[in-house]
């Protein structure tokens, strides 16, 4: 079940966002949307989340240096970064999750803990 799991989204296209947040929010999931590094990582540090999801839209050099930057502090918090191909490699540290739906649904419930 994914009552109780919170989610942080970041990506950098608001519509893509939306859409995702309303696909986790209907799933059972609280999501919090941030659209920026600075965002992201005052969210980490204000408050526990499950995971984090990393938009496609955010370019794989930028996800790399998140991922490096936050996976000292957050060892085992899943952090899934969204490909709109699935032949693309995740970035190191990094589960890969499709980018469309339903699909990245179930890749998030692969990594949650007791998700079923």
């Amino acid at each position: 079940m994914s009552a109780g799991y919170s989610i942080l989204s970041f990506g950098y296209d608001p519509v893509l966002m939306r859409i995702r947040t309303l696909l986790l929010e209907n799933a059972g999931y609280h999501a919090v949307e941030v659209f920026s590094w600075g965002e992201t990582l005052n969210q980490l540090k204000a408050r526990e989340f499950d995971a984090l999801l990393i938009c496609h839209s955010v370019p794989v050099e930028e996800q790399t240096a998140l991922v490096e930057s936050i996976r000292p502090l957050l060892k085992s918090m899943p952090i899934l970064g969204l490909s709109p191909s699935p032949f693309k490699k995740p970035v190191q540290n990094c589960s890969a999750a499709c980018g469309i739906a339903p699909e990245f649904l179930e890749d998030l419930r692969n990594v949650l803990p007791n998700a079923s």
